[in-house]
């Protein structure tokens, strides 16, 4: 699998409300929710900046939604 590193535009402006729970992101990819906390350990730290990762309380874990955009073109080069 080769490292892609997606350009990293300025974040468009979306309420806090509008942010993606791990399960609605994983959803969108038909996954289990525990696939996008293993997504956020594996992309966050290198390919994805953290300002796409917010916690809202201890315990709750939310996504920008242009991480969805993101995701799919790192997925789409991994099966290249």
């Amino acid at each position: 699998m080769r490292a892609v590193k997606p350009q990293h535009l300025e974040l468009r402006d979306v309420s806090f409300d509008r942010w993606l729970t791990p399960k609605e992101l994983a959803g969108h990819f038909g996954r289990m929710e525990d696939s996008a906390y293993r997504w956020k350990e594996k992309y966050i730290p290198g390919q994805i900046p953290a300002r796409y990762l917010r916690y809202s309380g201890p315990a709750r874990m939310l996504f920008h939604p242009d991480i969805i955009s993101m995701l799919e073109k790192i997925f789409e080069a991994a099966h290249d």
